[in-house]
C-alpha cells in the first residue's frame, strides 16, 4: 500500500494527539485521581499507534502499545499514577515527538530504538511496585469485618455520580451522624465547627437538614452529613472525638452498589453520541488548507490591492459617473477579500504557549526551582508568519526567567516570598499591535551588575556608565555576548539568549521593552504588528523620495516652526503635549539632500511612537494614507536596518516602507 499521499496528514493529525498527550500529563501532575484526564491520554496513544500501524511506522507504534497497556492498568486501578509513572510517560513523549521529526525530514522512524522506554513501562506492571488506587475495604473494615451501608439521605443523581465517581478515584465516602448535647446552647455554631473540621478531611456533598437551616438553628439536636475523603473511619473519628458537646458520633460508609446504573449509563452514552454528533458537525464545517494555499491567495490579494490603488489614482475615470461607482465598490469589495483572507490566516498564540509548561517543569527540575506558569490571552490572534517566529524568543525570555529572574526556594522563603515562584506569559491586542508579555516576580534586574559589566567589557567609559540611568543600563542586555552570569551552564551564561530575542523580534517589526523593579521582578513587552503582508501607511515625501510610514506607530501631524526647536547635547527637541521629544530630520537621516532650499520657517512635523518613546519626524509633503503591500529588499539589502522593506504605489513608482525600529 502506498501511503506517499497520506503523509502529511499523518504528521498534521499525530502533532495534534502528542500536544493533547503533552497538555493532559501536565493536567495529570496537578491531579492525578482525574480518571477523564487518563482515559484522554489513551485515546491519543491508541490513536497515534493505529495510524502509526497503518503507515508502518514500528517504532512509534509499539511504543505507544506499550503506552497503552500502563495507561489501562491505570484505568482499571490497578497501578497508581505516581511521579515516577508520569515521568516516564513524558519520556515517552519524548520519543514520540523526536520520531515525528525523523519522519518529517526523512521519511522513516526505524533508527530509534524504543525497547529500553517498553522495558521500564512493562517493569511498572510486572513488579507492581505501585498501590491500586483503592482497596476494596479500607483497614478497619477489613479488621473489624465491617461492611458499607447503603445511605439513609435521599441523594440527587448529581450527588450519587460524585460518590460513584469518587470510589472510582479511590475515595472514601461516610455517611455522618451526629447527635448534640441536649443543652448545647449555639446549636448552629457547633454544627459549623463539625463542617469545618470534617472539610479539612475532605468535602461535604450533602446534609441533613440543609446547610441553611442549620445556620438558622431551625433543627432538633441531630444532623447528618456525607463525606467524601481519602482517610478512613478511624481519622475522621478522631477529629470528631475533639470537638466538645457531641452527645453521639454514627460514621458509616455508604455503599454505592449498582443504583441507576444502567439509567446513568445509557445517560452517559446519550451523551457520549451527543459529543460524536457534536464533533462530526464541527468536522463538517471545517477543512485542512495547506498553508502554501493560504500563502498563494495572500499573494493574489496583495497584487489585486496594487491594482486597485493604481486605478484609483487615475483622474480619467473621475469623468463618467458610472465608472467611478465601479472603482469605489472594487475597492470595498478588495478590502473585504483582505480582511477575510487576513482572518483565515490568523491563528491563535495558544500554538506556541502550549509548548511552554512542559518547557518550565524541565527548567524547573533542572535549576532545582519551584515554578508555576500562568498562560493568560491564549486565545489572541496573530498572522501565522509571525506565530512560525515566535517561539524561539520566547523560550529564551521563558529561560531567562527561571534561570536569571526567580530565586531558589531557600532565597524567596528568607526574603518572605511563596516558595514556588511565578511566570506570567500573557497576550492582549493593542491597536493594529499584539502585546507579549513575560512576567517573573523574582530578584529583578540588578543594574548595578549591568553597570560594572560594562566597564569591565569596555562597552562605555567609567564616566558615561556612571551616568546612565536604569533604562540605557538595561538596553545592554540586549548586545551579543553580554551577561551578567558569572559561570555558564546548560541553561544560559553564555549571553546569547536576548541577543537573540530582540534580532527576531526586530525583523518581525516589532519591539521589545523592559521593566523590573528590584526584589519584586521582570516584565519583558514584546509588541508585534498583527500581521506583515498588508498594513495601512502614511505616505511622505522627504526631498524628491516618497517614504511610507506604518500606520500603527503614527500618532498625529503638527506644523512647527524653527524657533520652537532647542538644543540640548546635541540633540533637537520640541515640546509636544508638555514633554520635549528629540526631533529627527528625515533629509539628513536617509541622506536626501533637496535640490531646492527650502526658505520657509515653517515645518510638517508627524509624531511617532515606538514603544513608550516618542519622536517627531521632519517630512517635506504629506501624500496621504494608503493599504500598502510590503514586499521585501531581498537578502542584498538585508543589512540596511533603517528601511524595512518597499510597495509599489499606485502610479507605479516604489516607495520605501521606514523601519520605527531603527529610525531613532
Amino acid at each position: 500500500m502506498d501511503t506517499s499521499g497520506y503523509m502529511s496528514l499523518f504528521l498534521e493529525e499525530s502533532r495534534e494527539h502528542l500536544d493533547n498527550i503533552n497538555n493532559k500529563l501536565l493536567m495529570l501532575e496537578k491531579d492525578n485521581q482525574d480518571s477523564g484526564i487518563i482515559d484522554d491520554i489513551f485515546r491519543s496513544a491508541h490513536t497515534l499507534k493505529g495510524m502509526a500501524g497503518t503507515m508502518g511506522f514500528n517504532s512509534i507504534s509499539s511504543l505507544t502499545h506499550s503506552m497503552e497497556s500502563v495507561l489501562d492498568e491505570v484505568r482499571k486501578n490497578q497501578l497508581f499514577l505516581s511521579p515516577l509513572v508520569i515521568d516516564l510517560l513524558f519520556q515517552c513523549y519524548d520519543f514520540l515527538e523526536l520520531c515525528l521529526k525523523d519522519i518529517e525530514l526523512v521519511g522513516d522512524d526505524s533508527q530509534r530504538d524504543p525497547t529500553e522506554l517498553e522495558e521500564n513501562l512493562k517493569q511498572l506492571i510486572s513488579k507492581n511496585t505501585a498501590k491500586k488506587i483503592r482497596p476494596a475495604k479500607s483497614d478497619e473494615q477489613e479488621s473489624k469485618g465491617v461492611e458499607p451501608k447503603a445511605s439513609t439521605m435521599e441523594l440527587d443523581e448529581y450527588q450519587k455520580d460524585i460518590i460513584r465517581q469518587s470510589e472510582m478515584q479511590g475515595f472514601n465516602t461516610y455517611e455522618i451522624k451526629i447527635v448534640l448535647v441536649s443543652d448545647c446552647l449555639l446549636k448552629s455554631a457547633r454544627a459549623y465547627i463539625v463542617f469545618r473540621e470534617l472539610e479539612t478531611l475532605g468535602e461535604i456533598i450533602a446534609s441533613r437538614p440543609s446547610a441553611e437551616d442549620l445556620e438558622d438553628e431551625t433543627f432538633g439536636n441531630t444532623f447528618s452529613l456525607i463525606l467524601v475523603t481519602s482517610s478512613d473511619i478511624s481519622s475522621v473519628r478522631r477529629v470528631l472525638d475533639q470537638i466538645t458537646e457531641l452527645e453521639s458520633i454514627e460514621i458509616n460508609q455508604i455503599e454505592t452498589g449498582s443504583y441507576k446504573q444502567v439509567e446513568q449509563d445509557a445517560g452517559a452514552a446519550a451523551k457520549e453520541n451527543d459529543d460524536d454528533s457534536s464533533v462530526k458537525r464541527k468536522i463538517g464545517q471545517s477543512i485542512r488548507v495547506d498553508i502554501e494555499r493560504l500563502d498563494l491567495l495572500m499573494n493574489l490579494v496583495s497584487e489585486l490591492i496594487i491594482v486597485k490603488n493604481r486605478i484609483q489614482n487615475e483622474n480619467y475615470y473621475r469623468q463618467d459617473k458610472s465608472i467611478s461607482e465601479s472603482v469605489e465598490y472594487l475597492g470595498r469589495v478588495t478590502n473585504d477579500l483582505h480582511d477575510a483572507v487576513m482572518k483565515v490566516r490568523m491563528v491563535p498564540v495558544e500554538i506556541v504557549f502550549n509548548r511552554f509548561p512542559r518547557i518550565v517543569r524541565s527548567l524547573a527540575k533542572e535549576t532545582s526551582k519551584s515554578v508555576e506558569l500562568i498562560t493568560k490571552g491564549a486565545g489572541t490572534e496573530v498572522d501565522r508568519t509571525i506565530i512560525d517566529e515566535l517561539s524561539e524568543p520566547l523560550i529564551h525570555l521563558i529561560r531567562n526567567s527561571v534561570d536569571h529572574g526567580l530565586e531558589t526556594p531557600e532565597e524567596r522563603v528568607a526574603s518572605g516570598k511563596p516558595e514556588t515562584g511565578v511566570i506570567v506569559l500573557n497576550a492582549y491586542h493593542e491597536g493594529n499591535n499584539v502585546v507579549i508579555e513575560v512576567t517573573d516576580d523574582g530578584r529583578g534586574i540588578d543594574t548595578e551588575k549591568i553597570r560594572e559589566q560594562i566597564i569591565k567589557k569596555g562597552l562605555a567609559s567609567e564616566e558615561a556608565a556612571v551616568e546612565m540611568d536604569e533604562s540605557r543600563l538595561i538596553s545592554y542586555i540586549f548586545n551579543p555576548g553580554f551577561t551578567t552570569s558569572e559561570s555558564v551552564s546548560n541553561i544560559s551564561g553564555r549571553g546569547v539568549g536576548l541577543d537573540v530575542v530582540k534580532t527576531s523580534i526586530e525583523s518581525l517589526g516589532g519591539v521589545v521593552e523592559v521593566s523590573t523593579a528590584s526584589g519584586k521582578g521582570t516584565s519583558f513587552h514584546i509588541r508585534l504588528p498583527i500581521t506583515l503582508s498588508i498594513i495601512k501607511a502614511l505616505l511622505v515625501k522627504v526631498a524628491d523620495e516618497k517614504y511610507a510610514l506604518p500606520f500603527g506607530n503614527v500618532i498625529e501631524l503638527m506644523e512647527a516652526r524653527e524657533s520652537q526647536i532647542t538644543k540640548l547635547k546635541k540633540q533637537e527637541l520640541i515640546r509636544f503635549r508638555s514633554h520635549l521629544i528629540p526631533v529627527i530630520r528625515l533629509d539628513r537621516l536617509l541622506e536626501c539632500p533637496r535640490k531646492t532650499k527650502n526658505d520657509s520657517d515653517r515645518m510638517i512635523m508627524v509624531i511617532v511612537k515606538k514603544g513608550d518613546k516618542t519622536y517627531a519626524l521632519v517630512v517635506d509633503d504629506l501624500i496621504g494614507q494608503q493599504e500598502i503591500v510590503i514586499k521585501s529588499l531581498g537578502k542584498y539589502l538585508s543589512d540596511v536596518q533603517v528601511v524595512s522593506g518597499a510597495t509599489i504605489l499606485g502610479d507605479g513608482s516604489i516607495a520605501l516602507i521606514l523601519d520605527m525600529n531603527h529610525v531613532a
